[in-house]
Order: C-alpha cells, then structure tokens, then sequence
C-alpha cells in the first residue's frame, strides 16, 4: 500500500505576495520563468479547448503580454488575486478573438436571388408526393385561407403587405391565419 501519495502538480497552489509582483515588475528572470511555467500551460488548456490548437500559442502570448502590461501599470491590487486576474484577462482576450473571428467569417449571402434563381424552399425541402398533398390540402380550403397560407409561408411575405393586399387589419390577419392553420391541420390528418 502506497502511503506517501503527492497530489499531482497542476494542483499544487501557489501563494502570489506584493514581493512576487514587484519581482515580475522588475522582471527578475527566476520570477519570470515561474510566471511564464506556471500560467503559460493553463493559459494554453483554456485556449485549447475553446479554440483551434494553432491559434493556442499566438494567443497565449498575447494574453501574457496584457498580463505584464497592466501589472507594469499597478494592477492588481491584491497580489493574492494574480491567479483570478489572469484568467479574467484570459477570458476577455478570449471574447475579443471570438468577435474577431466572427466578423472575419462573415458570410454574405443574397436571398433574393437565391429566391430567384432557384427553386424555392419548399421544392427544396418536400418531396414531390408531400408537395402534391399539400396542393391537395391547400385546394379543399377557402380562397382567403389558401392564398393568405401560400403568401406568408410559401412566397415569405411581410405581414403588413399581405394585410394591404387583402384589405384587412393585423388583428383579422392573425386571426384568419389561426383558423386556417386549424383547418389545414384537420384536412391533412384527414388525408
């Protein structure tokens, strides 16, 4: 039986004192290897996981650099707290690069000619049996019914244009398409 068992490093804790802080501000290079071994490899795990590996080193010295920076302005307050203000610099560099990364994938895409060009959702997305219960479904309803159904769902028109179209308020809109979804739903269990 093992009796003198160690706990593994990653959960050894580290006191930070004023002393430590001023040492990095000064950049003594015995404190500066412990800050680099100590912070660097959980820096790059929480990296890691959220990004992809190669962006993990590049970040992580960006990271260490806003660390040194604002340290060498006064920050933080509390030494004890250098862990916590790490990873808080951590989490906001993080956030920037996602935001970074989002406007640089931006995707333009025209609908319009999407809408155009090719066939719509629908025929995209429904089978041509599916397609002809609906026609069948669509063609036992009323002609408002129907036609207000096939504008706003099929073709996506806005709710406004369909009720200027028609002649009638928001409120009777809704409550057309309430009782046409209703009837649809009947006449296609019924199928």
């Amino acid at each position: 039986m093992i009796t003198d068992i160690q706990e593994p490093p990653s959960t050894v804790r580290f006191e930070f004192t004023e002393a430590y802080v001023a040492r990095l501000r000064n950049r003594d290079s015995a404190t500066w290897q412990h800050f680099q071994n100590f912070f660097r490899p959980r820096i790059a795990a929480k990296i890691r996981a959220k990004f992809p590996w190669d962006l993990a080193e590049e970040l992580s010295s960006e990271i260490i650099l806003a660390v040194i920076e604002s340290i060498d302005r006064g920050e933080p307050r509390d030494p004890s707290c250098l862990a916590g203000y790490v990873f808080s610099i951590c989490h906001n560099k993080m956030l920037e690069a996602w935001r970074k990364i989002g406007k640089e994938n931006v995707v333009e895409f025209d609908f319009e000619s999407l809408r155009e060009n090719a066939r719509n959702p629908l025929q995209q997305s429904i089978g041509l049996e599916e397609t002809r219960k609906i026609q069948k479904v669509l063609g036992k309803l009323k002609k408002k019914d129907r036609d207000v159904l096939v504008a706003i769902h099929y073709y996506g028109q806005d709710r406004d244009e369909v009720c200027k179209q028609y002649g009638i308020t928001r409120d009777h809109l809704k409550m057309i398409l309430f009782h046409a979804r209703q009837r649809f739903q009947r006449e296609w269990e019924r199928d």
